[in-house]
């Protein structure tokens, strides 16, 4: 298999610049991908400019010329020493968005996943490549251990039914189908208790029926049960030899105390909001602006970074030369400001901004490949023997949509607040003796935390005063000194599937644990 480190003069020394117009080039094909997700996805997603970059230098690199052809050709002139300049490019702007983000922090991890049925040797290149660009390779071993990889390198709690990456279905081990009789038995006994309860009240004939009835209450398990539900269907073996390329990443920003306010969530129509305010020294400035979205700028603690976001919109937003003069010819100072889309003339000066307040539940992994292969020319990519030496020679690669099909490249983000609503503490309540004195177990009770913020309903006097962001929203981390989005992304409010089957199971379950009781 022919490779592409012959083409890039891979490891000069001698060469530490980049390229400008390939870090240009590199940066606008991120802003175009976000641009599509923008219009096509329908789930909320944050992609980092740096790790797109990053898993498209790292295919670049560990796969055949003639796949990745679409990519160098996106460079046209530009395209000598592609992956030299890339590599160096990628390292540089991840180092930046993390000094960016100071004093908050920056999280970022790659894997590739590989199941354990297909696992392919690397030649050397290959090797080498997993190591330029900071890749780890692992064979999957469930999701259990893809969730504690990504709260470990991300920093932050899944909930333990949260999917967080789309990945292959596990067969169940011989350990798994042990603890699978166990509930089994524990069901049968508690279904046989029952009716030996209902025996000694009621007469021979209802306790025929009574033992018929907590009969039918124990599960018969014939086959293992899938862990996703009933309408999992397991997917096909061609998935699986394709390894799972994944980029996460964890941006937490802190903002200003005297702008953000890092005590409360505000609630208002069954929503949750986190309030941004202004001063009497330093207001809220309105602008008129001559786009077809609104738009809040909001400086975090390191004054170079901006957060826009963006509201109102209809479609997308605008090209990445001109967001550049869109947030020159507007941020002009050190304190929130709100850009009105045109035709609005709503000047009126604000107090307050509320924007959502999402959360980690929202946001599944996004399926990055459909937006690459749409945006650039990166079909022969997702062939048989696409992927090169990454899999085995007769593996198809998908770049697949589809929630309930394997995605073999994908990219998960996410965006908090450092100082958000802080989580609070609860007093054990102190018991005293008949002498007036805590008792010793009192005196050694520790508080208990909670992961529950203050919530407040949002009461405003002047409604005027008070500008109430609304889902949809996009948004972005400018960095101004480079005028350039480091951090992107689009929050629904919508539900993920994950929840709306989550939400009709328990509805199921709680009809079922009514009739058990009656």
């Amino acid at each position: 298999m022919e490779s592409n480190s012959n083409d890039t003069g891979c490891r000069s020394k001698s060469e530490n610049a980049v390229s400008p117009e390939i870090s240009k080039k590199w940066l606008e094909l991120s802003y175009k991908v976000y641009e599509r997700m923008i219009n096509s996805s329908e789930v909320s997603f944050f992609i980092s400019s740096s790790q797109i970059i990053s898993s498209l230098g790292f295919i670049l690199g560990a796969c055949n010329n003639e796949e990745t052809q679409g990519i160098v050709n996106y460079f046209g002139e530009h395209k000598d020493n592609l992956i030299d300049h890339t590599l160096r490019y990628v390292h540089r702007l991840s180092a930046d968005t993390r000094t960016l983000l100071i004093p908050g922090q920056y999280h970022r991890a790659r894997r590739v996943y590989a199941h354990q049925s297909y696992v392919n040797p690397h030649n050397e290149n290959t090797v080498q490549f997993f190591r330029l660009f900071r890749v780890e390779e692992k064979v999957f071993e469930g999701f259990g251990e893809v969730r504690r990889w990504a709260t470990r390198n991300l920093e932050t709690e899944f909930a333990k039914s949260q999917k967080v990456l789309s990945m292959w279905s596990r067969d169940l081990s011989h350990l798994d189908r042990m603890k699978q009789q166990k509930i089994v038995d524990e069901l049968s006994s508690k279904a046989q208790s029952s009716g030996n309860c209902r025996k000694q009240k009621k007469d021979e004939a209802c306790q025929t029926g009574n033992n018929k009835a907590s009969a039918s209450l124990i599960p018969v398990l014939s086959s293992p049960v899938p862990k996703h539900g009933i309408n999992y269907k397991d997917p096909n073996e061609d998935e699986k030899k394709a390894p799972i390329l994944v980029w996460i990443n964890h941006a937490v920003v802190e903002m200003p105390d005297e702008y953000f306010d890092g005590e409360h969530v505000y609630t208002w129509n069954h929503l949750e909001y986190v309030r941004v305010h202004g001063s009497v020294a330093e207001p809220i400035k309105i602008h008129r602006g001559k786009f077809e979205f609104n738009t809040v700028m909001v400086p975090a603690q390191n004054r170079q970074l901006l957060m826009l976001v963006f509201y109102g919109y209809k479609s997308g937003l605008c090209s990445l030369e001109v967001m550049r003069k869109f947030v020159s010819n507007y941020y002009d100072s050190s304190c929130p400001c709100i850009v009105r889309k045109a035709n609005d003339n709503n000047t009126s000066p604000k107090m307050s901004i509320y924007l959502p307040h999402w959360k980690t539940k929202d946001f599944p992994s996004s399926r990055i490949s459909q937006h690459l292969v749409a945006t650039m020319n990166l079909n022969s990519l997702f062939v048989a023997g696409g992927f090169g030496d990454l899999a085995v020679e007769d593996a198809v690669p998908s770049a697949t949509g589809d929630p309930k099909k394997v995605s073999h490249l994908q990219h998960f983000g996410l965006l908090s607040f450092r100082n958000s609503p802080k989580k609070t503490y609860l007093r054990t309540p102190e018991e005293k003796t008949l002498l007036g004195k805590k008792s010793r177990q009192s005196r050694n009770k520790k508080q208990k935390r909670t992961n529950k913020p203050v919530k407040i309903p949002m009461n405003e006097k002047n409604a005027n005063q008070v500008e109430l962001v609304q889902y949809p929203i996009c948004v972005v981390l400018w960095d101004r000194q480079h005028e350039i989005p480091v951090y992107m992304g689009k929050v629904t409010g919508e539900k993920t599937e994950q929840e709306i089957e989550e939400m009709k199971l328990k509805e199921t379950e709680k009809r079922q644990k009514n009739w058990v009781c009656c």
